[in-house]
């Protein structure tokens, strides 16, 4: 009876041991497949975290080749591009298992694509184009594409940050369920296995936890460093950047910001932001603006507005003001970012004072040549006139009678008033023909690029293809400035207008000259000039033009003589015309030159 039992006692601890060996078996088999979604999730977060470094760095990459033409920062952003679309399409292979991350990737892959294009956009301008890049970096930034993809990759971030919780919880409870059993099987009789199962069950268990911890660890590092990169980008936007609550109290306010209101942050966190922005005399309390910015206004959010800046000592400028909308846990933020227009304002009104100039000096020298066409003019027939009055005079001397003495007397008189008016008009045309000039030592390429962009202002043309080239060796003239910007101006709008059925091509080059001299060209794919034209092209009131009056090639003519240059045409080899003059070589002794601007 006694062996029976022990047999029944055998036959129920084997059974028992194999019972719990299979469920240590299945135990572990869950195990296994835990530690392998965990390492998945991990995976995946990685990879997320890896696109959104990617992305960021991309950005920063492009704007530091945009502001630098640094070529090492334009081969870092093609680096961190292709790296950032690899790791989206290795994203894609990683939740394939997932159906609602494969939904949000599926929906944030055509933000990344829209970004990248915007980025590839900007580079392609590259740093001749700053100012056009800088204006389309402006409309990105409405579009708020980068903020849609970081948003994006947090919440899949946040998603598998919970997988990846749940799926630990699950290891932990079949580590939990390995012990037990192998505890079991100890009781049974199996202690030693069983405790060798045990140990070797916690040591994996502690390796998969301090796995687990590595790569949350690796997380949040690589969240400080996001943070930490977006902190120095911030820092290096020019704009002052300046975060507002639903209150319209200041929570945050970035260097650029204290650089350009001259306040401390530690000033103007938790005040109102109407501090900054001097509020009409009916507002006092500056609650308009707060409207204004807190409001879901079309016109507020995202567009751009002219305001008043007021500095911490009370003075103001002029500047832009645009707004942008965060959502955070259930409250919302404003960002503004204000952009100083002092600058601007100040290039407009130089633009329009250096027009003004040229204006002037060119009605000057426009009546001055049609003075002196028409002194010349006038000249022939009032000699004429001389002439016929002394004829008639003597006629009458002829008669000695003392009936025509009277109309011998106004006859005479009439002649000298004749002849007075004839040596006005030469000594006019002597003072013309003299036109003395204020000369000063400029620089030509400034000179030249100054009136480039003054004549394509003038015609509002952006369809002309310009092509520079200037010699460094002939690059400062003693010339009066005014009046060679004008003689630019006038040949160059000629240009432009020359090709409007034609290939739109400009290209404007200096190089030097024989006698000290250097000689300018402007050269167009125009229509040409007539054989019969160019004869006379540079004579008064010698236009080829239906409104034209003819007189702008022979002022040019004027000017070029009284710096002593020449001024010819002819045609283009390409097709077209080439206007030629030429002015005279600063010598090496003089002072520095003039600031052409």
């Amino acid at each position: 009876m006694k062996l029976q039992e022990h047999r029944g006692l055998i036959v129920i601890t084997i059974a028992l041991i194999v019972l719990s060996a299979l469920a240590l078996t299945y135990t572990l088999a869950r195990l296994r497949e835990n530690f392998t979604w965990v390492e998945h999730t991990n995976t995946v977060i990685r990879t997320l975290n890896g696109s959104s470094r990617a992305m960021l760095s991309a950005e920063s990459n492009e704007r530091g080749y945009l502001l630098t033409g640094d070529q090492s920062y334009l081969d870092g952003y093609k680096q961190a591009r292709d790296n950032a679309l690899r790791l989206v399409e290795r994203m894609e292979r990683l939740v394939i298992d997932n159906p609602e991350q494969a939904e949000r990737l599926k929906a944030l892959r055509p933000d990344i694509m829209a970004r990248i294009a915007e980025f590839d956009d900007s580079v392609a301008l590259g740093p001749p184009s700053l100012a056009l890049a800088l204006e389309r970096l402006s409309v990105a930034r409405t579009r708020q594409l980068t903020q849609r993809v970081e948003e994006k990759f947090d919440d899949m971030r946040e998603l598998e940050l919970l997988l990846l919780a749940e799926r630990q919880t699950r290891v932990n409870r079949s580590t939990l369920q390995v012990a037990i059993l192998t505890a079991c099987m100890g009781v049974l009789g199996v202690i030693s296995a069983g405790i060798g199962a045990t140990l070797s069950a916690r040591q994996r268990s502690l390796a998969a936890l301090q796995s687990a911890n590595d790569a949350l660890a690796a997380s949040e590092s690589g969240l400080k460093e996001r943070q930490a990169h977006l902190t120095a980008i911030l820092a290096t936007v020019p704009d002052a950047m300046v975060t507002i609550d639903e209150n319209g109290r200041i929570g945050s306010f970035s260097a650029a910001a204290e650089r350009l209101f001259k306040y401390a942050q530690s000033e103007v966190i938790g005040q109102n932001v109407s501090i900054l922005v001097p509020a009409p005399s009916d507002d006092e309390d500056g609650s308009s603006l707060t409207r204004y910015i807190t409001s879901n206004a079309p016109d507020s959010i995202g567009t751009g507005r002219m305001m008043t800046g007021a500095r911490k000592d009370g003075t103001t400028f002029p500047m832009e003001l645009s707004v942008g909308q965060i959502n955070l846990a259930g409250r919302r933020e404003f960002v503004g970012f204000v952009r100083d227009l002092t600058e601007r304002h100040d290039r407009e009104r130089k633009v329009h004072d250096i027009q003004g100039e040229l204006f002037r000096v060119s009605r000057l020298s426009t009546m001055g040549e049609m003075a002196g066409a028409l002194a010349h003019e006038l000249n022939q027939p009032l000699a004429a006139v001389s002439n016929y009055i002394n004829a008639a005079r003597r006629s009458l001397d002829r008669l000695d009678d003392d009936a025509t003495k009277p109309v011998r007397d106004i006859i005479g008189k009439a002649a000298d008033q004749v002849l007075l008016a004839g040596s006005v008009i030469q000594r006019l045309r002597e003072f013309i023909s003299r036109g003395q000039t204020e000369r000063q030592i400029v620089t030509l390429r400034q000179m030249v690029e100054e009136s480039v962009g003054l004549a394509f202002l003038a015609v509002k043309d952006r369809t002309v293809q310009l092509a520079m080239e200037f010699d460094p060796a002939v690059d400062r003239v003693l010339v009066d400035k005014i009046q060679i910007q004008q003689v630019l101006l006038n040949l160059i709008r000629n240009a432009i207008e020359a090709m409007q059925t034609t290939e739109r091509a400009l290209r404007v080059t200096t190089r030097p000259a024989q006698n000290d001299m250097v000689r300018v060209e402007v050269a167009d794919r125009g229509t040409g000039i007539s054989p019969e034209m160019a004869t006379r092209l540079f004579e008064p009131f010698a236009t080829s033009k239906s409104t034209g009056m003819g007189i702008g090639l022979s002022i040019s003519r004027t000017i070029i003589e009284s710096h002593g240059g020449n001024i010819d045409v002819a045609p283009n080899p390409g097709g077209g015309t080439i206007f030629r003059f030429t002015l005279p070589v600063a010598p090496a002794e003089t002072l520095e030159p003039a600031r052409a601007g």
